[in-house]
């Protein structure tokens, strides 16, 4: 994390820690206890987010020194596997995440305090929602197969757009504000 008054490298681990760290000492600088086991991480200066068991969801704010700001309540029902950050169109500041679970589920959430104008517009809940990907069903038949999401990633550049991996190797690219799949692979 390289941040205008200091660098360090964060690592959230199952032993129910986040630490920060400055790669010259041999100690964390800073450590945070977490409810439960970390199962993933992200971050984009200011913000850093830590996804737990138990549908966890921890945010730090990582201006002038990192510092624990409050769990998020996620609108997924099952255990989360994945997180990505996105950020403003215009400014590139952080406002909200991709959570990804075993349900084969992403939820596009929002903490309070991002600002509502990167949000949708034209929709009543502009702030938080979820579909359903990664899921395959056979032809002549009702059975509906549903895998993992594994990975969420926005794009650097075009940051509306993202891409999920799932338990079923398949890529499939993504439209946050639109909310419309693009494309898959294979």
């Amino acid at each position: 994390i390289q941040t205008p008054t200091y660098q360090c490298l964060m690592t959230a681990s199952w032993d129910k820690t986040v630490k920060f760290w400055d790669t010259r000492t041999p100690n964390p600088v800073m450590t945070f206890q977490l409810p439960e086991k970390c199962y993933g991480a992200d971050v984009v200066y200011p913000l850093a987010v830590v996804i737990t068991a138990n549908r966890g969801v921890h945010c730090y704010q990582l201006d002038n020194q990192p510092a624990y700001v409050k769990p998020i309540e996620t609108i997924l029902h099952h255990q989360l596997r994945c997180v990505s950050i996105c950020c403003d169109k215009t400014s590139g500041s952080p406002v909200g995440m991709a959570l990804g679970c075993i349900e084969g589920r992403v939820a596009i959430e929002y903490p309070d305090s991002a600002p509502k104008t990167a949000m949708r517009v034209g929709k009543p809940d502009n702030s938080t929602f979820q579909f359903k990907c990664h899921r395959q069903t056979e032809t002549n038949s009702s059975v509906q197969d549903i895998y993992s999401v594994h990975c969420v990633k926005f794009h650097p550049v075009h940051r509306g757009l993202f891409v999920t991996c799932g338990a079923d190797g398949v890529f499939n690219f993504w439209d946050k504000d639109a909310r419309v799949k693009l494309t898959q692979s294979p």
